[in-house]
């Protein structure tokens, strides 16, 4: 991953999970294009990040979720540095925005998701009784035995 993508990969997971996750459904159903260079509008049918999520929100333009956080703030710069680099690699409008769309949504991804040293591990006092945690379930089906036992036919 090169620098500028890493920041914005940084930036984009200091955003609040209210805006990321707008962002990942504006990218998810792709009504509305990806472009770097300017906020971009609804009439264009084209826009930048900040413009994806605040349009997903019902917000008129992208710099109302810049007041959320510092990292808000930091997204706009940070994808039209990465978006003129894969256009320069990429050569290509349509090839970027494919590049972009794809790399954005593995980055949105991995800062949705919670990280594995946060998911439960052994402790199933967090659980209820009657749940089985798929660390638990030894994936039997029916009437269960002793180990070494097999059970009677009916």
């Amino acid at each position: 991953m090169a620098s500028s993508e890493q920041a914005l990969a940084r930036a984009l997971d200091g955003l609040d999970p209210e805006t990321r996750q707008a962002l990942a459904r504006a990218l998810e159903r792709g009504e509305v294009e990806l472009e770097g260079g300017g906020w971009g509008s609804v009439d264009d049918g084209s826009g930048c990040l900040l413009s994806l999520a605040a349009w997903e929100l019902g917000l008129e333009r992208g710099e109302s979720l810049m007041r959320r956080s510092v990292a808000a703030v930091q997204v706009p710069a940070l994808f039209d540095a990465w978006w003129d680099e894969v256009l320069t690699r990429e050569g290509d409008v349509v090839r970027t925005r494919r590049t972009v769309r794809e790399a954005l949504g593995e980055m949105l991804f991995r800062g949705l998701a919670a990280p594995r040293d946060e998911l439960p591990r052994g402790d199933h006092s967090a659980f209820a009784d009657d749940c089985v945690t798929a660390a638990c379930d030894d994936g039997a089906v029916g009437a269960q035995e002793e180990p070494g036992r097999m059970a009677a036919r009916p």
